[in-house]
């Protein structure tokens, strides 16, 4: 059952940042808040200091399935659809998908020490690899999905490992490869690389990742294999009517897996 609640865009805090939503962001991540919510210099996103096994850090919210950024790219594919009826089935099918972009169910806590937030919008699939966005205008298929980010985050969770337990030298020219191409990258360009990589190193997998950040419990079977779910199809493009369908059945049963309210 999804979350009623919708913030207003009209208020004063941007919607993922509400203070609403730091009440819901209360009921799955309390044990690592450790400081009321704060605006910085006046800003309308709302953000809290945040402390996981010593290490301290900053979080703030985020539109987990940016469908917003989605609408537009995904009624250029819905479109070419010849059969009438399936493109009105779509385009309905989108439209409330479209009302879900700031319902509480799809926010969640995302650390901003470290620009985590703005690497997960920047994200991108290009010749069947996933890679950060760096120079020149965002491509229209940087979609800001929540499956892509989880995908690139556990990519970057295995190579690490790989390196951390290698037991012959380390070719730095291999690491630089590794911190270029990761999760880190955009950090590397700010003063909190050290912070981001003492806080994702401290989680064992992508599955305490996802319980802490999305209260998603691997203890939950259900809860597990959805997790395994938007990793699967996270480095895959999506370019047709099967790819939009695919997606939004995906952002549907993240929303009714995560019951707080």
């Amino acid at each position: 059952m999804y979350s009623k609640k919708i913030i207003k865009e009209e208020y004063k805090y941007e919607p993922d940042s509400s203070p609403e939503a730091w009440e819901y962001y209360k009921k799955y991540a309390d044990d690592i808040l450790i400081d009321e919510p704060f605006s910085h210099n006046g800003s309308c996103r709302l953000k809290s200091k945040a402390k996981f096994k010593g290490i301290q850090f900053e979080v703030a919210g985020d539109c987990s399935f940016n469908v917003k950024l989605c609408v537009n790219y995904f009624n250029k594919i819905i479109e070419k659809v010849s059969d009438d009826k399936v493109k009105s089935k779509l385009y309905a099918e989108l439209k409330e998908l479209n009302k879900m972009h700031h319902n509480l169910s799809n926010f969640a806590l995302m650390p901003v020490t470290g620009g985590l937030n703005n690497l997960k919008g920047n994200l991108k699939i290009k010749n069947g690899k996933v890679m950060v966005h760096d120079l020149g205008k965002r491509p229209a298929s940087a979609l800001d999905r929540l499956d892509t980010f989880l995908y690139f985050l556990n990519e970057s969770f295995n190579n690490l490992d790989t390196f951390q337990n290698q037991s012959s030298g380390i070719n730095l020219k291999e690491v630089g490869k590794f911190f270029s191409e990761s999760v880190f990258t955009t950090s590397m360009k700010g003063e909190n690389f050290s912070i981001l990589y003492d806080v994702l190193t401290s989680f064992n997998d992508i599955y305490d990742y996802c319980e802490i950040f999305y209260g998603l419990r691997k203890s939950d079977e259900n809860h597990k294999k959805l997790v395994d779910k938007l990793i699967e199809t996270g480095d895959q493009p999506i370019t047709s009517i099967s790819d939009v369908e695919r997606y939004m059945t995906l952002a549907n049963e993240f929303w009714s897996t995560r019951k707080f309210t």
